[in-house]
């Protein structure tokens, strides 16, 4: 218990940091709500002039333009992506800073196994990436409260909050198997930004060929439809499915491959 309470310390800043970094995107999207709402007729002629390539680049359909949540849609976009890169960066630095030779030697001098100090940093990470949902949900619903005159769907709000959660913990899985596989690479904000650009490149070549709910399948940032769950109040089930699949496979094999690997005195 000591390890864990000692890794949430460790992460404060970090998870400070990054909380901050989606709560100011949340905010400064949703200023931009009243404008938008109020030229809704022009911004859909507008949208619908563009290719159906570009509308998707950017995220935002006429849809968005009806509700705020609607809106939310198009901020919460964003919102994923930046929480991505948080998780990616927390899992691939977990086993960074072990692999580094930083700790080999209290792990030598101490009766504590690689397994449980891994175990006590994936639960203070996964401690963190829940704090900063639950920032992000706060942040959104007095957004909500302060910019919308309509009355807003509380557990429609949080639905679509806690698919951050999801993808997180799937990005923080690969950044801690990634990190276990390739421990030379040492960078984890270039395994952030290049899981990023790989999803984006994936989406856009592969969306014309298999269309967008096929290749849905192969972004996990993809996998949690806003639009879906504000029309529904529910999750799709294959993705939820999906996710569980891919964290608990990913973890399983980081924890195999590091656990093994040889430690590296200081």
């Amino acid at each position: 218990m000591n390890m864990f309470f000692h890794e949430m310390k460790q992460n404060r800043k970090f998870t400070i940091l990054w909380s901050g970094a989606i709560s100011a995107w949340i905010i400064l999207i949703s200023l931009f709500y009243p404008a938008f709402s109020d030229n809704a007729g022009v911004i859909t002629n507008a949208l619908e002039s563009y290719p159906e390539a570009v509308r998707s680049l950017i995220g935002l359909s006429p849809d968005s333009l009806s509700s705020y949540l609607g809106f939310y849609s198009f901020v919460f976009n964003g919102v994923l992506e930046v929480g991505m890169i948080q998780a990616v960066i927390l899992g691939a630095s977990m086993v960074f800073k072990e692999v580094s030779g930083k700790t080999a030697d209290f792990l030598f001098s101490k009766p504590v196994t690689r397994k449980e100090i891994m175990t006590a940093k994936l639960s203070a990470a996964g401690a963190s990436l829940v704090i900063t949902t639950f920032i992000s949900f706060i942040v959104s619903g007095i957004m909500a409260s302060t910019i919308s005159s309509e009355i807003i769907n509380g557990k429609v709000l949080f639905m679509v909050c806690f698919t951050l959660l999801f993808v997180q913990l799937i990005f923080m899985s690969f950044g801690i198997l990634i990190a276990a596989v390739f421990p030379h690479i040492k960078s984890a904000t270039a395994i952030a930004i290049g899981a990023l650009l790989l999803s984006e490149i994936v989406f856009s070549i592969f969306k014309p060929v298999i269309g967008e709910n096929a290749v849905r399948y192969l972004i996990p940032l993809k996998y949690f439809s806003s639009v879906y769950i504000i029309k529904n109040a529910a999750y799709e089930t294959a993705f939820v499915l999906l996710t569980i699949l891919l964290i608990v496979v990913s973890l399983a094999a980081g924890y195999a491959v590091y656990i093994k690997k040889d430690v590296h005195a200081a």
